[in-house]
């Protein structure tokens, strides 16, 4: 019989998006096995085989779970590569639309970020505040474990939610600024949607880009500890 990792399966699995049954399906194995497997029971050489070959690794890495320190911060490829990729994407499409210009508008970006953050420590603290920021090097880095991880997948939560309600704030203030105007150019409609949605725009590209990620990995490390 063989001892594999159970957390390392588990790892495996969660990054893969797949549940147990998903999992007997694709290596061939039971559910009933993987189960086992999971719950830190020995298996056989036969399927320590066949889940090295579902995951695409060598039988030797689903012994043990390698734990990252802090201090290892080991470039995560695919990740990083994905990540050029969306931004090259983003560049294409932004010199397609007219140019960087009509979407760079740095004082509803900056006002977005500082809104957000303050309304974060108003709710949680600076303290917790300060432990979610430090997990933004995951964007690049791979995970590792670290205290008070549930906490942390809260406030990003919370991050996530004051992102949305700041941007929409000061959109509405944009679009009461736009009205106010007693002599409105309709040649410049394209300046007006920009001042009203590039801070709704800006919170999802952070949202989705940066916050969702880090919170993907934080909730796969908080599963299998």
């Amino acid at each position: 019989m063989e001892i594999i990792s159970n957390k390392k399966i588990k790892l495996l699995r969660l990054e893969h998006g797949w549940s147990q049954e998903r999992l007997a399906k694709v290596s061939g194995l039971s559910l009933r096995t993987i189960q086992r497997i999971e719950a830190g029971e020995s298996c056989s050489v036969e399927s320590k085989l066949s889940l090295a070959s579902t995951f695409d690794v060598a039988p030797k890495d689903l012994t043990q779970l390698k734990h990252q320190s802090q201090g290892d911060n080991e470039l995560d490829i695919p990740r990083c590569i994905s990540l050029l990729s969306i931004l090259s994407t983003l560049i294409l499409l932004v010199s397609i639309s007219g140019g960087i210009a009509l979407f760079a508008d740095y004082i509803s970006f900056l006002i977005l970020v500082i809104m957000s953050l303050a309304l974060t420590i108003m709710s949680k603290s600076v303290q917790d505040t300060l432990m979610v920021l430090k997990l933004f090097k995951w964007l690049v880095f791979k995970p590792y474990p670290v205290k008070k991880l549930a906490a942390r997948i809260r406030t990003l939560h919370k991050l996530t939610i004051h992102l949305y309600s700041s941007s929409i704030f000061i959109s509405l203030i944009g679009l009461l600024g736009v009205l106010g105007q007693q002599d409105l150019n309709f040649s410049q409609i394209h300046l007006y949607l920009s001042i009203i949605g590039l801070p709704i725009l800006y919170a999802v590209m952070i949202s989705e880009m940066i916050i969702r990620p880090i919170k993907c990995k934080a909730e796969i490390l908080l599963c299998i500890d």
